[in-house]
């Protein structure tokens, strides 16, 4: 998977600052008084980690606990490596340098929790769109990007159906490394059957390579857009879509489950009118306000889905094992009752004890642990393995189906990409 990266080139700090201050006015000076389109409160909302609208948010893997300590790392650095672990695309918005410095340390604590703490500490924020996107901005920017892709998607439904249709769409979309944004542009008018106007003379800088899965059109859009101050608008007369300067004060409204809305403190937003609504036939508030200051409520509410996702996802976990365990048993049990009380060759105490079950980014210390106590197994490294990178703090995502000791130590070895030795009740990992 090609890396996300941030729109930038190779110039100095101060050089960059004044290119790009003078690009962004060159954009939008000529659509300061463009029409915006009109915003209507919809029920369209996708789930903001779910990859798919019937997918379950709490089984996305950004939920997964890790263990981990960052010291002085470059935020890109970072994300490239979760993002090969976790399968996620990653997004620097221009405004925010990849070098910047996380730090950090966390045990057992969901990606989602421990990335915001140490983008927090940066003056950082991040949001997820589509489930495959992980976008990171400005401290304050996340409520906005959120709130302008929900704005886009709710204002799609005033258009005529066929462009309404393929703005919702999804789509995988790849920018080429260096693109020119013209180029671009006119690639997702192709792929998405659009009309793009007046986006050959934009002044963005040459793109790097990006990589997006199952990404809404207009959130696609939207992003590219964003990091300049730059929205879109639908030209009915030309029949395309064209950008436009992104303003902050114009009024915007959106609705809210109340069970999310009650739990903000409505004080926290003087600027935001609110009141009872309906939504999908259940108890909603309305929020209104300049978008400035509705997008706040954007990035609150979002908080508040992703704090119940994650605690779904610990009672799905819970349950999952809690069925490992008990079919572990179940064929412990099965596996003993055949025996008749003969000792078969490699069993452990004359009994074939086996294992059936997932692990999912578990330590190696837990996977052993967990082997000891329910098999007999006893694990460990050689210390070639430890010298080789592996450690007991080394995480595993494997699966056993009936499997003996030799089939767990062959299983494990796999995974570990090593080699194994096998006496009795005793594994030897080596590299």
């Amino acid at each position: 998977m090609k890396r996300v990266s941030t729109f930038r080139r190779r110039l100095s700090k101060n050089a960059r600052g004044v290119f790009w201050r003078a690009a962004s006015l060159f954009l939008i000076a000529p659509f300061l008084s463009a029409p915006s389109v009109p915003s209507s409160p919809s029920s369209f909302e996708r789930p903001l980690f779910a990859a798919g609208p019937n997918d379950n948010p709490a089984e996305n893997r950004l939920f997964e606990p890790i263990s981990t300590t960052v010291a002085g790392t470059s935020l890109e650095s970072i994300l490239e490596r979760y993002s090969e672990i976790y399968d996620f695309v990653y997004f620097i918005d221009r405004r925010v340098d990849p070098s910047t410095s996380v730090v950090g340390s966390f045990v057992d604590e969901p990606l989602v929790d421990a990335l915001r703490k140490m983008l927090d500490d940066a003056d950082l924020s991040f949001c997820v769109l589509n489930g495959t996107v992980l976008c990171v901005v400005p401290q304050d920017a996340a409520g906005e990007l959120l709130l302008l892709c929900a704005l886009r998607r709710e204002a799609a439904a005033e258009l005529p159906k066929t462009v309404a249709q393929r703005l919702t769409a999804t789509l995988d979309f790849a920018v080429e490394d260096f693109a020119e944004p013209a180029a671009t542009f006119e690639r997702l008018a192709s792929r998405s059957r659009l009309k793009f106007a007046g986006f050959d003379k934009t002044p963005f800088d040459r793109w790097r390579a990006v990589e997006f899965k199952n990404v809404v059109v207009s959130d696609l859009t939207t992003l590219l857009l964003f990091g300049f101050d730059v929205d879109y608008r639908y030209d009915a007369a030309e029949k395309a879509i064209r950008p436009t300067a992104l303003d902050r004060s114009r009024q915007v409204e959106r609705v809210y489950p109340e069970a999310d809305a009650a739990k903000l403190r409505k004080s926290d937003y003087p600027g935001c009118q609110f009141a009872a609504d309906r939504l999908d036939g259940k108890d909603a508030v309305r929020v209104s306000g300049s978008f400035a200051d509705v997008a706040q409520v954007e990035y609150a509410v979002s908080l508040i889905k992703r704090e119940r996702w994650a605690d779904e996802a610990r009672r799905n976990a819970d349950r999952r094992t809690a069925r490992a365990e008990a079919d572990a048993a179940a064929n412990v049990a099965n596996a003993d009752g055949k025996t008749n009380g003969k000792r078969k060759p490699g069993a452990i105490g004359g009994k074939r004890k086996v294992v059936s079950g997932s692990i999912k980014n578990k330590t190696l210390k837990d996977v052993f642990a967990y082997l000891k106590t329910n098999v007999g197994l006893e694990c460990s490294l050689a210390p070639s393995a430890t010298a080789a990178g592996l450690s007991l703090s080394t995480r595993v995502s494997c699966e056993f189906r009936n499997a003996d000791a030799q089939k767990i130590a062959a299983t494990l070895a796999a995974k570990l990409d090593a080699e194994f030795e096998i006496d009795g009740d005793r594994v030897v990992f080596s590299k």
